[in-house]
This record gives structure tokens, sequence and C-alpha cells, in this order.
């Protein structure tokens, strides 16, 4: 009997502590959403926004979590869900649209964010099934405007106006960016000394394919035509501060050391109406699906009792009223 209760003993604080722990964070009509999963879901958004304050993303995951609670509702209500060949087609789009080169590659991209498998695919399901909710609620209401999408090429007419592009060619000196510091220092002397022999009158090509003894492996090529923002930002940098026909000082990026040659410069022509309009479209559409959404789910919060257990946690409108919604 004592030592069942010291075995109770030493259990209980446990429990008291899990309790302390899993709070609730938010009450949305009769359903709850706790603590942990508030802090899950900061989890996922840590991965796009690692400088983001902790309390507002928690405060970010809640809003999300309380607008799919009420969309959960909603699919209830309507019948709607994901069929098991949606979810796969899904995935396989994921997969593609990140170049990964198969559904196991995916799942060991999730596992290195801290993401499990399990978690990621539910995640997906609850987007398609949000997706196919807002086709029906929403969509309807979503209308482009002509004039609208004219004043967008308007603005990029006048934001490209004297605009240059570049065609340039490197030869890389590879240092990948967690080499030693002795193999670093290696890689910049074997990139002067190609420099050197470039302005000499050698072909960055011809350079690249030279002995060299136990220099680092180096690789030659096109760059293309570019504009700014397009290039990586170091070699971006230099290309634009030459001329045709000039190499650039030996440039540090996170794959190595460069020399840039910039081979032609000319003025980016303003692109027809037609060559954008239809990408303008798009992004508004998007854009106004995006506004009509939010007023669809800030309509559903209106008709929810929303109560904030956590004030720290609720919206302003929430916290300047008190805890409820």
């Amino acid at each position: 009997m004592r030592a069942a209760l010291l075995a109770l003993a030493l259990v209980l604080p446990l429990v008291a502590r899990a309790e302390v722990i899993d709070r609730i964070a938010c009450i949305v009509d009769d359903q709850v959403i706790l603590l942990s999963e508030v802090q899950d879901r900061v989890r996922i958004l840590r991965t796009r926004s690692p400088q983001t304050p902790r309390l507002d993303l928690e405060r970010e995951a809640l809003d999300a979590l309380v607008a799919e609670k009420l969309l959960e509702k909603q699919l209830h209500a309507l019948g709607i869900d994901v069929r098991p060949s949606e979810l796969k087609m899904a995935i396989e789009d994921v997969v593609r649209q990140n170049g990964l080169p198969s559904e196991e590659a995916l799942k060991a991209a999730l596992q290195r964010q801290g993401l499990s498998w399990e978690e990621y695919t539910e995640t997906l399901r609850k987007q398609l099934a949000h997706m196919k909710l807002i086709n029906l609620r929403v969509r309807s209401q979503v209308k482009v405007d002509e004039e609208e999408v004219r004043r967008r090429y308007a603005e990029i007419l006048a934001g490209e106006r004297g605009e240059e592009e570049i065609r340039a060619s490197h030869l890389l000196v590879h240092a990948p960016a967690d080499a030693p510091p002795a193999a670093l220092e290696r890689a910049r002397k074997v990139a002067l000394e190609l420099l050197a022999r470039a302005r000499a009158g050698e072909s960055l090509e011809e350079l690249a394919r030279i002995p060299l003894g136990d220099a680092p492996q180096r690789t030659a090529g096109d760059l293309g035509w570019f504009r700014r923002g397009e290039m990586l930002p170091e070699l971006e940098e230099a290309a634009f501060a030459l001329q045709p026909g000039q190499l650039s000082e030996p440039v540090r990026t996170r794959f190595g050391y460069h020399i840039v040659l910039v081979r032609e410069r000319r003025e980016v022509p303003p692109p027809d109406y037609e060559e954008v309009a239809a990408r303008l479209r798009e992004a508004l559409y998007q854009e106004e699906l995006e506004r009509q959404t939010r007023r669809y789910v800030e309509s559903l919060k209106k008709e929810a009792v929303i109560e904030y257990p956590m004030p720290e946690l609720a919206p302003p409108t929430a916290r300047a009223a008190g805890t409820s919604g």
C-alpha cells in the first residue's frame, strides 16, 4: 500500500503539470482549441517566418485555427469531404511544384523541418476541403474589373521605364559556405590567378578545364539574360557595375568564388498589354478571392460565440472588448 501511495505521489505532480501546459486557448461555439494545438501550428509558421516574435505567431496561429473550426462546421453542415484520390493528386502536385524526385523526398524534407507526414497530410486535406467550401460559397462573388487590369499594366510600364538587362558568363571556383577557412582561402587565391589569366585573354571556359594541381573544382557557363532581382544578389551587384567585355573581381557566394564577364547590356522593352493581361487578371482574381474569403470568415465569426480564456492570444477587437467575441 505504501509503495502504491508513493507511486501515486510521483504521478500526481506530472498530471497537474500537464494540465497547466495544455490550457484552453479558445472556445468556438462548442469546440475547444487547446494551447498545444496553437503551439503545433506555430512550429509550422516558424518555418516560413523565423524572425517573427513568438506571441505574434501564436495570435496568427490561433486566428487560423478559429477560422478552420468555423469552416469545418460549415463543411459538416454541407457534407463536403476530400476523397483519398484528391489528396493523392494534391501531394503529387506539391512534389512536382517543389522539384522533388518523389513523395519520399517530400517526407524527408518535412522531417527536417520537424513536421510529421500525418500532420502535413491532415493540414493539406483541410486546405483542400476549405477550397471546396470557398468555391461553393465565395467564388461566384469574385469579379475582376478590366479597368483595374489596365491600371496595373500602366504601373508596370512606369516601373520598367529605363530598366536594363544583362547577358553574362561566369567562372566558379567551388567552395561551399561551410568549407574550412583554409579551403576558402585556397579557392580565393585560385580565383585571383584565373582572373589574371582571363584578363590576359584566356576564355572562362578554357580556364575551367586547365589542370591546376590540387585546385578546387571549377565550372564555367552562360548565365543568360537577367534583370535586377533575378540573380544571386552578390552576382547581380557585380554584373550591373560592369560594361560589356569587363570582368569582375572574384565574387563570394554560398557556392564559392565567381568571376563574372558581362557580354551585353540592353534596355528592356515594355511588355505588350496582351502579354501580361492574362497574368494580371489572374493576380487580381486571387487578390479578390482572398478578400472575399476573409469577409466570409468574418461573417462566420460574427455568427459564432467565441471565447478567449487566454486574452493575450485574442485579436485586438476581442482584447478591447474583453475575452468574448
